[in-house]
């Protein structure tokens, strides 16, 4: 590579630090109404073998080191029912565990979401959508038996993920809203608990804008949409050389939230009266390094954990930076929650990886694998990455700021439906 074009390409497509908001800041440069739920998803209920205590120090460790607020936990309906439709007593009591620590790490009340059914599922529930249902009510019937012994119910309880696409869903729309109305039935005593599915949104999606309104229309049930959108990495690659958008341009891409906005906050909107939450997002990071060194050339490595924070950084900026003067208009919370993809790095197989070289997981995570022995086995440890020291403060900061008391008059002011309008044309 010769060196001019080297150094043209590392000033186009490398991250350039940038300062993030003080900690002293004017208290209304803090956002004091904004209140977005901050999650992330997490899998620790599919590894075996870990004792209580490391479960609920673990989750003790995501709330105070990465500063959200509670997690979303995949029940897997494929592992938690045996090939015979039984229930999987091993599977269950891991769940039931992970519940159990999620509480006791002083996390508020999860989101946990019906997925990853069995291949059998799938096929019962084309050839027999009928008995694919029955088998569904009893998935959901285990489950909230496993909420009530917790004694933890979720926030949102998810059906399906992307359902918009073949990459997570493998049922067709009718299908998805079927199992919507029964689980919705089933935890019909507990109302504070709102059924959710999510889209996957942004220019690989298709016409996903006419989806979301087919599923409000046909999904009745339906108390809250979760969109998930990836800029700068599944929407417009950043960092690329000769073939990205420069990361700057790339993260900052939140043109499918303007249009969520819009329609949330429209009288006659589709997602009007609706929770909406940015359900996953996140930037991967496959090298820890940013550049390296070939012979008398730098060359830069795209998706690195540089990156992967300003990326994280720049999300999280320009949502705000959209937000804001929405919010002094009297539109407040217009999302209710953002979920980070995720958490830690674990056993790819356990948490049921289906990419090459884990793609569609490792190189999400915020927390690294150190395996360290202690004793006659194996426990985990993890390396946090910069993206994960960052998010606390960006939390903090643009998320979920600090309420004042009650005593201070500063109780957080319910969802606003009206205020300002907003055009969705991005």
């Amino acid at each position: 590579m010769f060196p001019w074009l080297t150094g043209r390409i590392i000033g186009k497509y490398m991250c350039v630090e940038t300062a993030l908001p003080a900690e002293n800041q004017h208290v209304e440069e803090r956002r004091p109404l904004r209140a977005i739920l901050p999650y992330i998803s997490d899998y620790l209920q599919h590894i075996p073998g870990l004792t209580y205590v490391e479960r609920v120090g673990y989750y003790r460790m995501l709330k105070e080191d990465l500063g959200i607020h509670t997690v979303r936990v995949e029940f897997k309906m494929g592992h938690l029912m045996n090939s015979d439709d039984s229930v999987n007593h091993e599977t269950r009591q891991r769940y039931l565990d992970s519940l159990r620590a999620i509480n006791e790490a002083g996390l508020s009340n999860p989101i946990i979401y019906l997925h990853r059914p069995s291949k059998k599922m799938e096929k019962q529930a084309k050839k027999d959508p009928g008995q694919f249902y029955q088998l569904f009510r009893k998935i959901a019937q285990e489950t909230k038996a496993i909420c009530q012994e917790a004694g933890v119910f979720p926030q949102y309880l998810q059906v399906m993920s992307e359902i918009n696409t073949r990459f997570q869903t493998q049922f067709s729309l009718p299908l998805v809203v079927q199992m919507i109305d029964i689980a919705d039935s089933v935890f019909s005593d507990h109302p504070q608990t709102k059924l959710m599915t999510t889209i996957l949104c942004g220019e690989i999606a298709g016409d996903w804008r006419a989806y979301t309104a087919q599923l409000v229309q046909e999904a009745r049930a339906l108390k809250a949409v979760g969109f998930d959108h990836y800029p700068g990495s599944y929407n417009n690659p950043a960092g690329i050389p000769l073939v990205g958008k420069p990361p700057h341009e790339a993260f900052a891409d939140i043109t499918p939230f303007k249009w969520i906005a819009s329609e949330k906050t429209k009288r006659d909107g589709i997602l009007y009266g609706k929770d909406i939450l940015i359900a996953e997002t996140g930037v991967p990071a496959l090298f820890k390094d940013s550049v390296i060194k070939l012979g008398e050339n730098i060359v830069p490595l795209p998706f690195n954990e540089r990156e992967q924070r300003y990326g994280y950084d720049i999300i999280v900026r320009e949502l705000d930076r959209f937000l804001l003067p929405l919010e002094k208009q009297g539109s407040v919370n217009i999302f209710q929650g953002i979920g980070f993809f995720s958490a830690a790095e674990l056993d790819p197989k356990a948490i049921g990886s289906t990419a090459p070289w884990a793609l569609d997981a490792t190189p999400w995570t915020l927390l690294r694998q150190q395996m360290q022995k202690l004793g006659k086995g194996n426990t985990y440890r993890w390396r946090k990455t910069p993206a994960a020291k960052r998010l606390k403060t960006l939390i903090e900061t643009l998320i979920y700021p600090p309420k004042k008391s009650d005593s201070d008059d500063g109780n957080i002011p319910p969802e606003s439906e009206g205020g300002q309008e907003i055009d969705g044309n991005g």
